[in-house]
């Protein structure tokens, strides 16, 4: 008896298309936020306590009151919009918010609020036409500032910068060309500046005690209770990291040569998922691209499936939405590449303090049992540095865009850096 034939048998949901999120600023709901959420969302989510905005940095906000203006900040973690969104009530002013589409989706009351806080969206990754027009014309009419996170996502790690991408910038020369014309009729010369911000996390107590307890769950999670454990931190820490590297190496079928070191085998197997998920979306790197622009490439990457409206037939339209199916677990496997960048040791080798062993700790919990919360008591210090008129770079970006892209996108990723690492000068040094 002949077999039948294998049919797909996978179930798919239609999920619903994917519609722009414009900014619908509501200066009632913008006064509740401030107000009443806030506050809440510092003390009991971020865990923090304080928000400190360098004197030389609010003196330069000031300044540029009513000017058009795209602040460029780092993205360590998630709660940067609240640190900006703090800053626009310190100023007296409202922002517009550059989103990722995803955190629209999440439910329909996040992205209710999102929308009236001034936030709008735009798909990772993509040439989303739509989100391009507005932000240049929200550049353009200058009525609010635009915040924007050039790194693109969040890595998690509060002392590391990702590269900026240049496609920031390049809204706001754009924005400067759709002036041009009123400029020509007005004789005016409006400039446009990007104002670089580093925010920077600090522990305000001795976290000992969460750090030990963190620890002490992963262990239980990982390790056989076979006898004494080392006493200190960063033995202990090192143990639960061979640990989870051990069992990924095992699950994936990935084999080290004989004698690697920790840090050797981290970066096998980094690789190895990045090459795996490049080769499932038919991206091929350039070797001058570094580890963090390569989870990025794959993390848009993916989101330019998932993403992706269904058109053509009913069965093109089937076939996309399988498609969508299977990047969603790739997407869990980019993460976890993100996760493996705090396994390397030379992030605590760089400076044992509290704040990168908790940044290590944080990633390890999400590894671990899918998720991690944040821990206090913090305070928060924000740098702004010198502004940047885009204006004053016009005729050279006609003559050659893409150099004088790079130009100022290095000059806003250094200023930031900068910025930074005089800032991370205040962490704890961690003892034990």
């Amino acid at each position: 008896m002949r077999r039948a034939p294998h049919v797909w048998t996978h179930p798919v949901q239609p999920r619903k298309p994917i519609t722009f999120r414009p900014p619908l600023t509501n200066s009632f709901v913008v006064s509740i936020a401030r107000h009443v959420l806030l506050p809440l969302a510092l003390r009991f989510h971020t865990k923090i306590e304080k928000i400190e905005i360098e004197e030389d940095g609010l003196r330069r906000l000031r300044a540029l009151k009513g000017e058009r203006v795209m602040l460029l900040p780092n993205h360590s973690e998630e709660n940067e919009p609240y640190i900006l969104f703090h800053l626009s009530k310190v100023l007296g002013d409202e922002f517009n918010y550059l989103t990722a589409q995803e955190l629209f989706e999440k439910s329909r009351i996040q992205g209710w609020f999102l929308q009236r806080a001034g936030a709008y969206s735009i798909v990772r990754g993509t040439a989303d036409r739509t989100s391009f027009r507005v932000t240049r014309q929200l550049l353009a009419d200058g009525k609010r500032w635009l915040v924007a996170f050039p790194e693109g996502v969040a890595v998690g790690l509060g002392d590391l910068v990702m590269p900026f991408q240049a496609g920031v910038a390049q809204l706001a020369f754009w924005a400067c060309e759709d002036m041009a014309e009123d400029m020509a009729k007005d004789g005016e010369s409006r400039p446009m500046y990007l104002v670089p911000a580093a925010i920077k996390y600090l522990y305000l107590a001795d976290m000992h005690k969460e750090i030990n307890a963190s620890l002490g769950r992963i262990e239980d999670k990982l390790l056989p209770n076979d006898g004494p454990a080392p006493e200190a931190l960063y033995e202990r820490l090192a143990r639960v990291g061979e640990a989870v590297l051990a069992a990924n190496e095992k699950a994936r079928g990935v084999r080290p040569r004989s004698g690697a070191s920790f840090n050797e085998r981290v970066s096998h197997l980094r690789e190895f998922l990045l090459s795996s998920v490049a080769s499932a979306l038919g991206i091929t790197f350039r070797t001058d691209q570094t580890l963090m622009e390569r989870i990025r490439i794959l993390q848009n990457g993916v989101d330019q499936i998932l993403y992706a409206e269904p058109a053509g037939s009913d069965y093109e339209r089937e076939l996309l939405l399988r498609r969508q199916a299977e990047v969603r677990e790739l997407s869990e496997t980019v993460l976890q590449v993100r996760n493996f960048v705090a396994f390397d040791t030379s992030y605590l080798e760089e400076g044992l303090t509290t704040e990168r062993f908790l940044d290590v700790l944080r990633l390890l919990e999400v590894e671990v049992f899918g998720s991690s919360r944040f821990r206090g008591p913090r305070k928060v210090v924000v740098s702004v540095g010198e502004p940047l008129n885009v204006r004053g770079y016009m005729l050279r970006y006609a003559e050659d865009r893409q150099t004088i892209l790079e130009e100022v996108t290095r000059r806003m990723e250094d200023s930031v850096k900068g910025m930074l690492a005089r800032l991370s000068l205040a962490s704890r040094p961690l003892k034990g």
